[in-house]
């Protein structure tokens, strides 16, 4: 009579285990043309609680977050010479939520140069002497 009870205390507590286990947050960061992206920063925040934690992907360009409480996080990944790619995920009881991300090539800077400025170069421009 006290296997029975044991044996459903056993079975509850793998379950609740197998749960907490198993919500995570993971995924591949990739560029544009499919190669993997070392050394990316991502940012997992908690919408709930503005909870933060921080990973780097490794050399296959992958992280991860487990133990997470269920909700909905949002995931900044950055990386110099890309654009930062920002997504929304939703961690349900005893799944993993993937967070797949392809990053674009961030936008050309522009230079400016200011070279100083002469009056008297506008007076000989504006008379046509050597400019």
């Amino acid at each position: 009579m006290f296997l029975i009870p044991a044996i459903l205390l056993a079975i509850g507590a793998g379950n609740k285990r197998a749960e907490h286990r198993d919500r995570a947050v993971n995924g591949t960061v990739t560029d544009a043309s499919g190669a993997v992206v070392e050394g990316a920063n991502v940012r997992l925040v908690s919408e709930a609680t503005q909870e933060t934690r921080t990973a780097v992907t490794g050399p296959g360009g992958t992280f991860q977050f487990s133990l997470l409480k269920p909700g909905r996080y949002s995931i900044t990944i950055e990386k110099a010479g890309f654009r930062k790619a920002v997504q929304k995920s939703e961690v349900l009881l005893g799944q993993t939520a993937s967070a797949n991300a392809k990053l674009e090539v961030g936008e050309a800077t522009q230079t400016v140069e200011i070279q100083e400025h002469s009056p008297a170069a506008d007076r000989r421009c504006q008379y046509h002497v050597k400019c």
